[in-house]
Protein backbone atom coordinates (compact mmCIF):
# COMPACT_ATOMS: atom_id res chain seq x y z
CA UNK A 1 0.00 0.00 0.00
CA UNK A 2 2.36 2.59 1.05
CA UNK A 3 5.88 2.69 -1.06
CA UNK A 4 8.02 4.79 1.35
CA UNK A 5 10.11 1.92 2.25
CA UNK A 6 8.52 -2.00 3.74
CA UNK A 7 5.78 -1.30 6.30
CA UNK A 8 5.46 0.06 9.37
CA UNK A 9 9.13 1.36 10.25
CA UNK A 10 10.60 2.80 12.38
CA UNK A 11 11.04 3.95 8.89
CA UNK A 12 15.16 3.81 9.18
CA UNK A 13 14.93 0.26 10.46
CA UNK A 14 12.16 -1.04 7.96
CA UNK A 15 14.63 0.54 5.32
CA UNK A 16 17.98 -1.45 6.53
CA UNK A 17 15.05 -4.33 7.19
CA UNK A 18 14.25 -4.30 3.15
CA UNK A 19 18.45 -3.92 1.72
CA UNK A 20 20.14 -6.48 4.20
CA UNK A 21 17.40 -9.06 4.70
CA UNK A 22 17.02 -10.61 8.36
CA UNK A 23 19.40 -12.77 10.08
CA UNK A 24 17.81 -15.66 11.85
CA UNK A 25 16.62 -15.23 15.31
CA UNK A 26 13.78 -14.81 17.55
CA UNK A 27 12.63 -15.03 21.19
CA UNK A 28 13.39 -18.95 22.04
CA UNK A 29 16.04 -18.29 24.50
CA UNK A 30 18.24 -15.51 26.19
CA UNK A 31 21.94 -14.46 25.73
CA UNK A 32 23.29 -16.48 28.75
CA UNK A 33 27.00 -16.95 29.33
CA UNK A 34 28.89 -17.57 26.91
CA UNK A 35 31.85 -20.55 27.62
CA UNK A 36 35.19 -19.63 27.23
CA UNK A 37 38.47 -21.88 27.90
CA UNK A 38 40.54 -22.27 31.02
CA UNK A 39 43.43 -23.34 31.52
CA UNK A 40 42.17 -25.90 33.97
CA UNK A 41 39.42 -27.36 31.07
CA UNK A 42 42.80 -27.63 28.68
CA UNK A 43 42.41 -30.75 26.54
CA UNK A 44 45.33 -32.97 26.50
CA UNK A 45 48.05 -31.75 24.25
CA UNK A 46 46.43 -28.15 24.69
CA UNK A 47 49.91 -25.88 24.48
CA UNK A 48 50.15 -23.75 27.34
CA UNK A 49 48.37 -20.05 26.98
CA UNK A 50 50.48 -16.95 26.00
CA UNK A 51 47.69 -14.77 25.27
CA UNK A 52 45.34 -12.40 26.98
CA UNK A 53 41.76 -12.00 25.02
CA UNK A 54 39.83 -9.07 26.33
CA UNK A 55 36.53 -8.43 24.81
CA UNK A 56 34.05 -5.57 25.23
CA UNK A 57 30.75 -4.56 24.38
CA UNK A 58 28.30 -1.50 24.26
CA UNK A 59 25.41 -0.75 22.28
CA UNK A 60 23.80 2.38 20.42
CA UNK A 61 21.41 4.68 21.58
CA UNK A 62 22.46 3.83 25.59
CA UNK A 63 18.97 3.87 25.97
CA UNK A 64 16.49 1.30 23.20
CA UNK A 65 13.70 2.53 21.77
CA UNK A 66 10.98 -0.06 20.17
CA UNK A 67 10.10 -0.30 16.74
CA UNK A 68 13.68 1.45 16.43
CA UNK A 69 17.46 0.54 15.40
CA UNK A 70 19.98 -0.63 18.34
CA UNK A 71 23.46 -1.22 17.51
CA UNK A 72 25.98 -3.01 19.26
CA UNK A 73 29.92 -3.08 19.22
CA UNK A 74 31.72 -5.67 19.85
CA UNK A 75 35.88 -4.80 20.82
CA UNK A 76 38.16 -7.68 20.70
CA UNK A 77 42.05 -7.22 22.39
CA UNK A 78 45.10 -9.75 22.41
CA UNK A 79 47.22 -8.11 25.50
CA UNK A 80 49.04 -10.67 24.77
CA UNK A 81 52.92 -11.94 24.97
CA UNK A 82 51.94 -14.48 22.85
CA UNK A 83 48.99 -14.89 19.52
CA UNK A 84 45.78 -16.26 19.96
CA UNK A 85 45.59 -19.28 17.75
CA UNK A 86 41.75 -18.96 15.47
CA UNK A 87 40.40 -16.50 17.98
CA UNK A 88 36.42 -17.03 18.13
CA UNK A 89 34.12 -14.87 18.63
CA UNK A 90 30.65 -15.25 20.18
CA UNK A 91 27.95 -12.32 20.68
CA UNK A 92 24.53 -13.66 21.66
CA UNK A 93 21.76 -10.63 20.82
CA UNK A 94 18.45 -10.46 23.09
CA UNK A 95 15.76 -12.08 21.95
CA UNK A 96 13.89 -9.01 21.78
CA UNK A 97 15.63 -7.84 18.98
CA UNK A 98 16.07 -9.06 15.37
CA UNK A 99 19.16 -8.94 13.74
CA UNK A 100 19.73 -6.97 10.20
CA UNK A 101 23.23 -7.03 9.25
CA UNK A 102 27.16 -7.52 10.72
CA UNK A 103 29.91 -5.25 9.37
CA UNK A 104 32.35 -9.16 9.19
CA UNK A 105 31.89 -10.84 6.33
CA UNK A 106 33.19 -14.05 8.28
CA UNK A 107 30.42 -13.84 10.84
CA UNK A 108 27.33 -16.06 10.56
CA UNK A 109 24.39 -17.22 12.45
CA UNK A 110 25.47 -19.76 15.42
CA UNK A 111 23.78 -22.75 16.35
CA UNK A 112 21.41 -21.14 19.03
CA UNK A 113 18.80 -18.17 18.23
CA UNK A 114 20.47 -14.63 18.01
CA UNK A 115 23.50 -16.12 18.35
CA UNK A 116 26.09 -14.98 15.72
CA UNK A 117 29.54 -16.49 15.60
CA UNK A 118 32.84 -14.73 14.22
CA UNK A 119 35.54 -17.31 13.50
CA UNK A 120 38.80 -15.85 12.74
CA UNK A 121 40.54 -16.87 9.96
CA UNK A 122 44.39 -16.06 11.18
CA UNK A 123 45.86 -16.05 14.71
CA UNK A 124 45.74 -12.58 16.85
CA UNK A 125 49.06 -11.40 17.45
CA UNK A 126 49.78 -9.65 20.53
CA UNK A 127 48.68 -5.94 20.66
CA UNK A 128 45.55 -7.30 17.88
CA UNK A 129 42.63 -5.29 17.99
CA UNK A 130 39.42 -5.95 16.18
CA UNK A 131 35.52 -6.42 16.70
CA UNK A 132 32.63 -6.06 15.00
CA UNK A 133 29.44 -4.41 14.89
CA UNK A 134 25.87 -5.63 14.97
CA UNK A 135 22.74 -4.07 13.81
CA UNK A 136 19.46 -5.40 15.13
CA UNK A 137 15.89 -3.84 15.15
CA UNK A 138 14.14 -3.80 18.69
CA UNK A 139 10.97 -5.46 18.42
CA UNK A 140 7.93 -3.37 18.86
CA UNK A 141 6.47 -5.21 21.96
CA UNK A 142 10.11 -5.04 23.68
CA UNK A 143 10.01 -4.00 27.63
CA UNK A 144 11.98 -4.45 30.28
CA UNK A 145 15.73 -4.96 30.09
CA UNK A 146 17.80 -6.05 26.87
CA UNK A 147 20.73 -8.63 27.61
CA UNK A 148 23.70 -8.92 25.31
CA UNK A 149 26.73 -10.99 25.97
CA UNK A 150 29.96 -12.00 24.08
CA UNK A 151 32.46 -14.42 24.50
CA UNK A 152 36.34 -15.22 22.83
CA UNK A 153 37.27 -18.72 22.42
CA UNK A 154 41.05 -19.78 21.22
CA UNK A 155 43.08 -23.20 20.58
CA UNK A 156 45.57 -21.44 23.22
CA UNK A 157 44.57 -21.60 26.87
CA UNK A 158 44.06 -17.68 28.15
CA UNK A 159 46.01 -17.88 31.75
CA UNK A 160 43.36 -14.89 32.29
CA UNK A 161 39.82 -15.77 31.27
CA UNK A 162 37.74 -13.54 33.49
CA UNK A 163 37.94 -11.03 30.83
CA UNK A 164 37.33 -13.34 28.16
CA UNK A 165 32.96 -12.74 28.71
CA UNK A 166 31.15 -9.51 28.59
CA UNK A 167 27.29 -8.35 29.46
CA UNK A 168 25.22 -5.65 28.84
CA UNK A 169 22.29 -4.59 30.05
CA UNK A 170 20.18 -2.04 28.10
CA UNK A 171 16.70 -0.68 29.31
CA UNK A 172 14.08 -0.34 26.50
CA UNK A 173 12.34 3.06 26.64
CA UNK A 174 8.54 3.16 26.90
CA UNK A 175 7.95 5.04 23.56
CA UNK A 176 4.76 6.53 22.47
CA UNK A 177 2.15 5.46 20.25
CA UNK A 178 1.41 7.69 17.10
CA UNK A 179 -1.78 7.57 14.83
CA UNK A 180 -2.33 9.55 11.76
CA UNK A 181 -5.77 9.83 9.73
CA UNK A 182 -6.52 11.19 6.73
CA UNK A 183 -10.33 13.14 5.87
CA UNK A 184 -11.71 15.21 3.30
CA UNK A 185 -14.75 17.27 2.75
CA UNK A 186 -17.34 14.90 0.89
CA UNK A 187 -16.18 11.90 -0.95
CA UNK A 188 -15.81 13.30 -4.38
CA UNK A 189 -13.44 16.25 -5.65
CA UNK A 190 -14.07 18.13 -9.29
CA UNK A 191 -11.23 17.80 -11.46
CA UNK A 192 -9.61 21.31 -12.43
CA UNK A 193 -10.14 22.39 -8.67
CA UNK A 194 -8.54 22.70 -5.54
CA UNK A 195 -9.53 20.51 -2.54
CA UNK A 196 -8.12 20.29 1.05
CA UNK A 197 -6.87 16.93 3.01
CA UNK A 198 -6.74 16.92 6.38
CA UNK A 199 -4.00 14.91 8.12
CA UNK A 200 -4.68 14.38 11.64
CA UNK A 201 -1.68 12.88 14.21
CA UNK A 202 -2.39 11.85 17.62
CA UNK A 203 0.40 10.39 20.55
CA UNK A 204 -0.92 7.87 22.95
CA UNK A 205 2.11 8.78 24.96
CA UNK A 206 3.38 8.11 27.10
CA UNK A 207 6.68 9.56 25.48
CA UNK A 208 6.24 13.59 24.06
CA UNK A 209 7.52 13.11 20.17
CA UNK A 210 8.96 16.14 19.22
CA UNK A 211 10.43 15.53 15.54
CA UNK A 212 8.06 13.49 14.02
CA UNK A 213 7.24 13.33 10.20
CA UNK A 214 4.11 12.64 8.05
CA UNK A 215 5.09 11.27 4.93
CA UNK A 216 2.45 11.15 2.27
CA UNK A 217 1.88 9.92 -1.25
CA UNK A 218 -0.54 11.40 -3.36
CA UNK A 219 -2.06 9.68 -6.97
CA UNK A 220 -4.22 11.65 -9.45
CA UNK A 221 -3.46 15.57 -7.79
CA UNK A 222 -0.53 17.90 -7.45
CA UNK A 223 0.43 19.19 -4.29
CA UNK A 224 -0.08 23.22 -3.73
CA UNK A 225 0.62 23.83 -0.43
CA UNK A 226 -0.35 23.58 3.21
CA UNK A 227 -1.93 25.95 5.55
CA UNK A 228 0.82 26.32 8.05
CA UNK A 229 3.65 26.17 5.57
CA UNK A 230 5.06 23.07 7.08
CA UNK A 231 4.96 20.54 4.25
CA UNK A 232 7.20 20.28 1.10
CA UNK A 233 6.99 17.86 -2.06
CA UNK A 234 9.82 16.23 -2.83
CA UNK A 235 9.63 13.79 -5.91
CA UNK A 236 6.39 11.84 -5.61
CA UNK A 237 6.10 12.27 -2.06
CA UNK A 238 5.00 15.02 0.30
CA UNK A 239 6.88 15.37 3.49
CA UNK A 240 5.66 17.49 6.45
CA UNK A 241 7.09 18.14 9.69
CA UNK A 242 5.66 17.96 12.66
CA UNK A 243 5.67 20.58 16.03
CA UNK A 244 6.43 18.91 19.30
CA UNK A 245 3.26 16.35 20.00
CA UNK A 246 2.67 15.58 23.68
CA UNK A 247 1.14 12.77 25.20
CA UNK A 248 -2.17 12.54 24.56
CA UNK A 249 -1.84 15.44 22.30
CA UNK A 250 -2.87 15.92 18.55
CA UNK A 251 -1.76 17.58 15.36
CA UNK A 252 -3.73 18.54 12.69
CA UNK A 253 -1.83 19.26 9.30
CA UNK A 254 -4.03 21.04 6.33
CA UNK A 255 -2.63 20.38 2.64
CA UNK A 256 -4.10 21.36 -0.71
CA UNK A 257 -3.86 19.32 -3.29
CA UNK A 258 -5.06 20.10 -7.65
CA UNK A 259 -6.69 17.38 -9.82
CA UNK A 260 -5.99 18.08 -13.62
CA UNK A 261 -8.43 19.91 -15.40
CA UNK A 262 -9.95 17.24 -17.65
CA UNK A 263 -9.35 14.15 -15.63
CA UNK A 264 -11.94 11.58 -14.58
CA UNK A 265 -11.16 8.69 -11.77
CA UNK A 266 -9.85 8.60 -8.26
CA UNK A 267 -7.49 10.77 -5.85
CA UNK A 268 -5.64 8.27 -3.70
CA UNK A 269 -3.63 9.42 -0.65
CA UNK A 270 -1.66 7.20 1.52
CA UNK A 271 0.14 8.82 4.92
CA UNK A 272 2.81 7.28 7.60
CA UNK A 273 3.56 9.11 10.87
CA UNK A 274 6.98 8.09 12.30
CA UNK A 275 9.41 9.72 14.49
CA UNK A 276 13.53 8.89 13.88
CA UNK A 277 14.69 9.24 17.56
CA UNK A 278 11.29 7.56 19.74
CA UNK A 279 9.82 4.39 19.77
CA UNK A 280 6.69 3.56 18.87
CA UNK A 281 4.78 0.32 20.27
CA UNK A 282 1.99 -0.12 18.36
CA UNK A 283 3.43 0.60 14.73
CA UNK A 284 0.14 -1.04 13.34
CA UNK A 285 -2.00 2.21 13.26
CA UNK A 286 1.12 4.51 11.86
CA UNK A 287 0.35 4.46 8.10
CA UNK A 288 -3.99 5.15 6.49
CA UNK A 289 -5.18 6.17 3.41
CA UNK A 290 -7.66 7.95 1.43
CA UNK A 291 -9.50 7.55 -1.48
CA UNK A 292 -12.02 10.33 -3.04
CA UNK A 293 -13.51 10.11 -6.41
CA UNK A 294 -13.36 12.69 -9.22
CA UNK A 295 -15.82 14.55 -11.20
CA UNK A 296 -15.47 16.62 -13.99
CA UNK A 297 -17.74 19.68 -13.85
CA UNK A 298 -21.00 19.94 -15.04
CA UNK A 299 -20.94 21.49 -19.20
CA UNK A 300 -22.27 25.20 -19.07
CA UNK A 301 -25.60 25.24 -21.06
CA UNK A 302 -25.39 28.55 -23.19
CA UNK A 303 -28.30 31.21 -23.04
CA UNK A 304 -30.50 31.20 -25.90
CA UNK A 305 -29.89 33.91 -28.08
CA UNK A 306 -32.79 36.96 -28.93
CA UNK A 307 -35.01 36.59 -31.76
CA UNK A 308 -34.97 39.56 -34.00
CA UNK A 309 -38.35 40.67 -34.46
CA UNK A 310 -40.26 39.99 -31.87
CA UNK A 311 -43.23 41.68 -30.62
CA UNK A 312 -44.01 42.79 -27.08
CA UNK A 313 -47.52 43.31 -26.47
CA UNK A 314 -48.28 46.29 -24.50
CA UNK A 315 -51.73 48.96 -24.51
CA UNK A 316 -50.95 51.67 -26.81
CA UNK A 317 -51.55 55.06 -25.47
CA UNK A 318 -53.31 57.79 -27.92
CA UNK A 319 -51.38 59.77 -29.94
CA UNK A 320 -48.57 57.50 -30.03
CA UNK A 321 -46.43 57.45 -33.07
CA UNK A 322 -45.27 54.36 -34.63
CA UNK A 323 -41.31 54.45 -36.05
CA UNK A 324 -40.22 51.92 -38.20
CA UNK A 325 -36.35 51.37 -37.54
CA UNK A 326 -36.10 48.37 -40.10
CA UNK A 327 -37.53 44.72 -41.36
CA UNK A 328 -39.27 43.78 -38.38
CA UNK A 329 -38.35 46.25 -35.70
CA UNK A 330 -40.38 49.60 -35.02
CA UNK A 331 -40.91 52.09 -32.22
CA UNK A 332 -43.44 53.71 -30.50
CA UNK A 333 -43.00 57.51 -29.67
CA UNK A 334 -45.36 59.08 -27.31
CA UNK A 335 -45.99 62.65 -26.91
Amino acid sequence: MFSLHASAMAFAGFLLISTYGMVPGNADSGPGRIPVARASEAEPGMPAGSADLRVRISATPHRAQPGQLITYQVRVHNAGPGAAVLPVLVVRIPPQVDIVRTDVAECRPGDRPGEVLCPSTSDAEAGHDGGVQIIGLVRAGARGTLHAAAGLDSQIVDANPGDNHAELRTAVDPGADLRVQLSAEGRHVHAGRRFTVDAVVVNRGPQPVRNGFVMLQPKGARFVGSADKACRARGRHVGCGLRRVAADGKVRLSLVFRTAARRDGRFAGNAMVFSPRIGDRRPDNNTDRLSLRIRRPEPQVPAPPPVIGATVSRPVLAGAVAVTLGPGMSLLVYP
